[in-house]
């Protein structure tokens, strides 16, 4: 693991891992009392997908109010990403909350 960072709002750990294959991967917050990482294989079948990121970068921020995780390059750039992990728990939460036009933007 290279960064992470917890968002309370969306409910998990973000993390970016290091090695072949960079990736910033997720973790629902009520199963970090069991994580291991180097142990963890996503069994259950309930590892959420990661998303490929360029290698060398460094997460800086989940941002509370929308499913957008910002990621520093090692360039020094930033890019805003939308993982789908986060953009369905935002919609998920949007339609149990009668939001439906907020929901399908």
């Amino acid at each position: 693991v290279s960064s992470a960072a917890v968002s309370a709002a969306h409910g998990c750990l973000a993390y970016v891992t290091s090695g072949s294959r960079q990736e910033v991967q997720f973790l629902p917050l009520a199963r970090v009392h069991a994580w291991d990482p180097l142990w963890d294989d996503g069994a259950e079948g309930q590892a959420p997908p990661p998303r490929s990121v360029e290698r060398g970068s460094e997460l800086v921020a989940v941002l509370p109010g929308r499913p957008t995780v910002v990621l520093q390059h090692p360039r020094g750039n930033l890019e805003g990403a939308d993982p789908k992990y986060l953009v369905v728990a935002d919609a998920c939460r949007l339609l149990e909350e009668r939001r439906y036009a907020e929901a399908l933007r």
